[in-house]
């Protein structure tokens, strides 16, 4: 941890036993503790924040690949009601044409 080796740690805690005393070492190491485990859990929240993000936006895509797809088939679709829809406009214009000359003929 830190790139400390284990002499250089024994050495530092003999100074902080002369700097600060044998008596608050033990109330020292309890708050480095608390301060490195709060640190870690900062750390994973925000790698798992990270993670939902990038799930977020993974999802947000594909939806809108599906959303471009759906508009597609509708767009596809609805080209092909209208063709039909002008077909059967000639149809019925064709129809009704050879009725009025049926109409006329028979008076």
């Amino acid at each position: 941890m830190f790139g400390i080796g284990g002499t250089e740690f024994i050495v530092l805690v003999i100074i902080l036993a002369v700097l600060i005393g044998p008596e608050q070492i033990p109330s020292i190491v309890r708050h480095v503790q608390k301060f490195i485990k709060e640190i870690t859990k900062a750390r994973s929240d925000f790698q798992q924040s990270v993670r939902q993000d990038e799930t977020l936006r993974s999802l947000k895509d594909t939806v809108d690949e599906v959303k471009r797809g759906v508009r597609q088939q509708v767009d596809d679709v609805t080209a092909g009601v209208r063709a039909d829809l002008k077909k059967l406009e000639e149809v019925i214009a064709e129809h009704e044409e050879k009725e009025e000359k049926n109409d006329d003929s028979s008076k």
